[in-house]
């Protein structure tokens, strides 16, 4: 994949947006608290590092304490930790844990953090799932489709030309099913 300068800026709106989150007062900490399941993924686990390593160098002082908690562990840890009153600093949400969240309270509206910074998400794909009672409360981070691989020796053996919809797929896979 070929480097895009906006992938630049958009890393550094989305760490700026989540650190946005923060109250004023938790900047006076020395260390700010993060949890997410992803920490050790090759890839994910390193843009977390980077976007780390760029707010900490703008932001002398602060550090940011990155920790793992497993993902079969992660939406009990962070409801406890969010209703004893003790959450992260910084929370990362997988989608459809959100809404509980929401709903608690426990999400801080971000739609004035998203106007002062010029922000612009229209047309992120699912950002309109982070929507809660008319505010913004999350901001997808990763939004991904599932790939599908196909066979084409298969494909022409059946006499199927390579799907390019649901209703083509459906027809390709009764043909191909024997």
């Amino acid at each position: 994949m070929a480097f895009n300068p906006r992938w630049k800026h958009l890393k550094t709106c989305a760490l700026a947006l989540m650190m946005a989150g923060l109250a004023a007062p938790s900047f006076a900490q020395d260390t700010l608290k993060f949890v997410s399941w992803q920490k050790d993924e090759k890839g994910v686990g390193d843009w977390f590092e980077n976007l780390i390593d760029q707010f900490e160098a703008s932001h002398p002082g602060v550090t940011i304490e990155f920790t793992k908690v497993e993902a079969s562990a992660y939406a009990p840890t962070m409801t406890t930790l969010f209703a004893s009153g003790s959450p992260p600093d910084i929370v990362h949400v997988a989608a459809f844990d959100y809404p509980r969240f929401a709903a608690n309270g426990w999400l801080e509206p971000l739609d004035p953090y998203i106007e002062e910074s010029g922000l612009d998400l229209k047309g992120w794909s699912g950002q309109d799932k982070c929507k809660w009672e008319g505010q913004t409360v999350c901001i997808v981070n990763l939004y991904f489709g599932f790939v599908m691989g196909y066979n084409e020796e298969l494909l022409k053996e059946a006499g199927v030309s390579v799907p390019t919809n649901y209703a083509e797929f459906r027809d390709a896979a009764k043909a191909l099913t024997k």
